[in-house]
């Protein structure tokens, strides 16, 4: 029997190598501390970094699933690592090894902690109207006298595939039923959506034609625990995170080694190669390090990050965060276990 994958790094290992002198510990600077006494930069073990227990298990009604976390490395990371590998040393890439590379963007853009919360918190506000829609879909149907064939909606976002349990509930009212619509928003409903757009609105990726960063002499590129930015950029200082890969305008970088950075903006033709000014280096040094969520990593330490990005000393907000992962695998199989059993077996002419 395959033993469960229990540490799921969100940032791959062979990634975070390109950082690394030894290919095994990387410079570390830490956003959230519980105290001043916490070096500023730390060499950390590249195994024991970037990875939350549990972060893609899932709960099924036979048991406990990582079939997300081999999917991402079989489709995504594994192809990846030999384009990245080519880029590096400067070889032809061709049109496979540019596909390997921005599959592995959005995948990166995907899985991390940091992305999580965001899926989550627009899944709470956009639940509401994917339910009292599907509810009506379902009465509509019934009316007209045919069954449901799926009980999910359908949209390119991904949101509206998630799974949603359709059940019949007794109504005070003699001769009538209640239908109740509801779904689980949490880390099943992040994985569901995720895989979806992975598999199915990636394709548009495939037709940009995106380029190579590299820096100006004496600069190098550092990354992070979220290390794909989405960014509007309106000129010098002036830019947000808001930027999304169908977004005409958006730039779209992900720093693949200390130089080289996979580098697109959407609707515009750029060459292969790019190589920037010392000024514009220094912006988007400045640029990743303040879209980084816990973590910036880079190749030695660099006492200017302080400025730009100055750490959280924060004792009680660094002891809940640690209790909210301690927690996530219990609290999320749990939520699973129910939601599986509300639906195990059902079929739709149980409606």
């Amino acid at each position: 029997m395959t033993e469960l994958h229990r540490k799921n790094h969100f940032v791959p290992q062979f990634y975070l190598k390109k950082w690394s002198s030894d290919g095994h510990k990387i410079w570390g600077y830490k956003l959230l501390v519980p105290h001043q006494n916490v070096p500023l930069w730390k060499l950390y073990s590249i195994k024991s970094i970037a990875y939350h227990s549990h972060l893609y298990t899932v709960q099924f009604d036979d048991g406990e699933s990582d079939e997300f976390e081999r999917w991402i490395e079989k489709e995504f990371e594994t192809p990846a690592e030999e384009a990245i590998t080519k880029v590096i040393s400067g070889r032809r890439l061709y049109p496979e090894d540019w596909e390997k590379l921005i599959k592995f963007a959005a995948a990166q853009s995907m899985r991390t902690p940091a992305r999580l919360q965001k899926e989550l918190e627009r899944m709470k506000n956009e639940m509401p109207r994917i339910l009292d829609t599907t509810l009506q879909n379902v009465v509509k149907a019934l009316e007209e006298g045919s069954i449901p064939k799926s009980l999910s909606n359908t949209s390119d976002d991904g949101i509206e595939y998630l799974p949603i349990n359709i059940s019949k509930e007794p109504s005070t009212e003699p001769g009538k039923a209640l239908l109740k619509v509801e779904t689980l928003v949490g880390r099943s409903a992040w994985l569901y959506e995720v895989k979806h757009i992975l598999t199915k609105t990636i394709k548009v990726l495939l037709n940009y034609k995106w380029s190579i960063m590299h820096p100006a002499h004496g600069v190098k590129w550092i990354t992070s625990d979220d290390p794909v930015i989405p960014l509007n950029y309106y000129g010098k200082g002036s830019y947000n995170y808001g930027g999304g890969w169908g977004r005409k305008g958006s730039q779209i970088l992900l720093p693949l080694s200390p130089q080289h950075m996979l580098y697109i903006q959407v609707g515009e033709k750029s060459p292969p190669r790019i190589d920037l000014s010392y000024e514009r280096s220094i912006e988007l040094l400045d640029i990743i390090a303040k879209h980084a969520d816990r973590h910036i990593f880079a190749t030695e330490p660099i006492e200017e990050i302080e400025n730009i990005r100055p750490r959280i000393v924060d004792p009680e907000a660094y002891k809940d965060e640690k209790k909210v992962w301690a927690r996530w695998h219990e609290e999320q199989s749990s939520a699973e276990k129910k939601y599986v059993s509300k639906t195990k077996d059902k079929k739709p002419n149980d409606l």
